[in-house]
């Protein structure tokens, strides 16, 4: 019991930290521009592994307008355990790891509000760089992703993401049901007549007896189980007990003198 213990204070540990790290994305900037500015900026904003996005985001326009092509990628899931798999390194002017509480429409705010800054015209592909522009790629989770050297001279190369949840699609919200339409419910309800099926709507009506009626039911086997777990043991050890009780040779020549004197007695 001890060394499971000892198994699983390590494990208790290291959950906190990884919820605070699920549903994180990185970022990484890449720069041919290797000014002082420059890397004075990129180095204030890689100031933590793990930063806030809403606090990042807005730190963008810091990298400033001395370039001509500013390349934003945004993947969708994409983390930092699986940049290798999108052969982005990790060499680059600001990395930063774990960037929670991601947002799309935060990020393209904030890459919006840097082409304004810059006065940089905002396109969708990287062959529609014609002077000063600002490029928007989103790309799906396993797309590939340019590197910096593929890019005109001056240019900065932005990557990021952030984490979609699969969540069931739900219809539009329907407003709560007033008092009066609820009464109205019970009422209608009650009207309809009765007669519905007393089987399973899953099990055929014209079958087989076996197929139409369910024996095993769960509190059938939960007496089943009680009764060849618990009492079927207590009736044979008791069987057995008594089975082994010996009958004491004074009690037997005692029973033996009563019979005896009784014949004679008869006789």
């Amino acid at each position: 019991m001890l060394s499971l213990s000892f198994l699983l204070f390590p494990s208790s540990l290291l959950l906190p930290t990884t919820l605070a790290f699920y549903g994180s994305a990185p970022l990484l900037v890449f720069g041919n521009d290797q000014s002082i500015a420059f890397q004075n900026t990129a180095s204030n904003m890689a100031a933590s592994s793990v930063t806030d996005a809403e606090l990042m985001y807005p730190k963008i326009s810091d990298l400033g307008c001395d370039w001509d092509a500013a390349v934003v990628v945004h993947v969708d899931n994409l983390h930092n355990s699986r940049l290798s798999d999108h052969s982005v390194p990790r060499d680059a002017h600001v990395y930063i790891p774990y960037l929670t509480r991601s947002n799309k429409r935060s990020l393209d705010s904030a890459v919006e509000d840097w082409a304004a800054t810059c006065s940089a015209k905002i396109v969708d592909a990287l062959d529609q760089i014609d002077g000063k522009s600002l490029v928007k790629l989103d790309l799906e989770e396993g797309s590939y992703v340019p590197h910096i050297s593929s890019l005109p001279p001056s240019s900065v190369l932005l990557i990021t993401g952030t984490h979609t949840s699969h969540k069931r699609q739900r219809g539009p919200e329907r407003p709560f049901p007033s008092i009066t339409s609820h009464i109205s419910a019970q009422k209608s309800a009650t009207t309809i007549p009765t007669s519905r099926p007393k089987h399973n709507s899953t099990i055929p009506a014209g079958g087989p007896l076996f197929d139409r009626v369910q024996i095993l039911t769960t509190p059938i086997i939960t007496s089943l189980l009680i009764s060849f777990g618990i009492f079927i043991p207590l009736a044979a050890f008791g069987v057995s007990a008594l089975a082994g009780i010996q009958v004491p040779p004074r009690m037997l020549e005692i029973g033996k003198g009563m019979i005896v004197g009784k014949e004679r007695k008869d006789q």
